[in-house]
């Protein structure tokens, strides 16, 4: 229609732009909807490629059957919101990124396809570009000091990275407000009052004109314990993925069916994490929740949806070693 984003729409602008050439060339959203599922697809055969790496035929099909029949994320390919989309392109992305690492070619294309378009439809999408690049320069180090220095470079990146995803930005701004609330309100769940925790007041003022990510920085140095159990009390409620407000017999369900899949996934990635790959899916795994622990559970849980595939992944390698009795450090197929 013309009208310039408002709000957080900046942070969701390849979405919108999707929606918008959908719209143009007279497909409407139902063509929005039917890419939603074709890269649901794709994603379901990589998570098989990744499990299948790590431990197996069974491994492969257990992540790629929990992805493709889980209902929760199932719902979201029918809705015109990125979150369908984000889920299946971290997927890609790792896959790619990984590919690209262990035979380059084409895969650097399709790594930097599927990597940039994650991080243009969703903020938390932007530093899976620093974590892209830190894993293709990793593996192309052949001694370890050179490993260390691009340990260092890409740590620095992905540092600097954060300014780009809009950490820096005004408090005032609308996308900061709604992205990086103050811990100072000690909010735990996004919209859901009842879930704040107590924090203390600021031992010295903090000016408000400051960026978010600095004035939350200055209150966490003031504060290091209650900011550390505000991280956890978020992080721990996106993975526990139940909500006061469910109905027992949904969070008994969940808590049921999560519980398992961690302890598994414990045991998945005890064996094998000496693949790079399994270090890969670590980090992204690490980094989404290190967003979470930053600012905020979600109402819903989405939030966990973006990296519960990638846990699926270490979960069928936990279960398909107990019916295989593969060496867990033994070598594996090459990407692809």
């Amino acid at each position: 229609a013309g009208r310039p984003r408002v709000g957080t729409q900046s942070g969701f602008r390849g979405y919108v732009a999707l929606v918008a050439a959908s719209q143009a060339l007279g497909l409407g959203v139902r063509a929005v909807i039917g890419l939603q599922v074709l890269c649901a697809a794709l994603a379901s055969i990589a998570l098989y490629g990744m499990a299948w790496e790590l431990g197996g035929s069974i491994a492969g099909i257990v992540a790629a059957s929990l992805f493709t029949f889980n209902p929760e994320i199932i719902r979201w390919h029918s809705f015109v919101l990125t979150d369908s989309l984000y889920i299946s392109l971290v997927i890609l992305s790792v896959w790619a990124v990984h590919a690209a690492a262990e035979r380059g070619g084409g895969w650097y294309l399709s790594a930097s396809i599927s990597t940039l378009s994650a991080a243009a439809i969703r903020p938390e999408g932007r530093l899976l570009v620093p974590v892209a690049a830190f894993g293709v320069i990793l593996s192309a180090c052949s001694t370890r000091q050179r490993k260390w220095i691009a340990s260092a470079c890409a740590t620095v990146i992905l540092l600097g990275a954060a300014q780009f995803v809009g950490i820096g930005r005004p408090a005032a701004a609308d996308e900061g407000a709604v992205w990086l609330p103050s811990v100072q309100q000690g909010i735990v769940i996004w919209g859901d009052p009842a879930s704040r925790l107590p924090m203390p007041a600021a031992t010295h003022a903090i000016v408000g004109a400051e960026p978010v990510w600095r004035e939350t920085f200055d209150y966490g140095v003031q504060h290091p314990w209650a900011t550390l159990k505000l991280a956890g009390a978020r992080v721990g409620t996106e993975l526990l993925h139940a909500r006061r407000f469910y109905s027992r017999i949904h969070n008994l369900t969940v808590v049921a069916i999560l519980l398992p899949t961690y302890v598994l996934a414990l045991l998945g990635f005890a064996r094998s994490w000496p693949q790079p790959l399994a270090r890969l899916l670590v980090a992204v795994i690490g980094l989404h929740l290190l967003i979470v622990a930053a600012t905020f559970a979600n109402w819903d849980g989405r939030f966990l949806l973006y990296i519960l595939p990638l846990i699926d992944v270490f979960a069928a390698v936990g279960l398909s070693s107990r019916f295989s009795s593969r060496p867990a450090l033994s070598p594996r197929p090459s990407a692809g």
